[in-house]
């Protein structure tokens, strides 16, 4: 345990570098102020988006999004995210139409595709 805290004190607290005895707690806010000064440091031309943009919330979607890119089943990502129903789905819909096209392509590739018999279906 920390020097200054106790079994009360939350597992995303700290200690203020410029004040030794504070001991603040990491909130939305902080995160979203760090997110903003990172897109401001990187240059918001680099990343395609400005710091007016970003919120500690989208943390949460883009890992979602992330983790469904890595082929991540969509369970666990459910298990991580602690989303207790299928509200996870309006956080993936920017990935999905990416993950069902390689999804398809996959399905394509591993074998003599048809739709009908005589007509191949082209791979790209």
């Amino acid at each position: 345990m920390a020097e200054g805290s106790n079994d009360e004190t939350p597992l995303c607290s700290y200690r203020d570098v410029n004040v030794r005895s504070v001991i603040r707690t990491v909130n939305a806010a902080s995160i979203k102020d760090a997110l903003k000064i990172g897109i401001v440091i990187v240059g918001p031309e680099r990343i395609g988006i400005t710091p007016d943009e970003v919120e500690a919330r989208s943390l949460r979607a883009g890992g979602a999004t992330a983790l469904l890119a890595a082929d991540v089943d969509t369970n666990t990502i459910q298990l991580l995210g602690r989303w207790k129903s299928d509200a996870m789905i309006r956080y993936l819909h920017v990935a999905a139409s990416y993950s069902i096209t390689q999804h398809a392509r996959v399905m394509l590739q591993r074998g003599s595709t048809s739709f009908r018999p005589g007509t191949l279906v082209p791979m790209y």
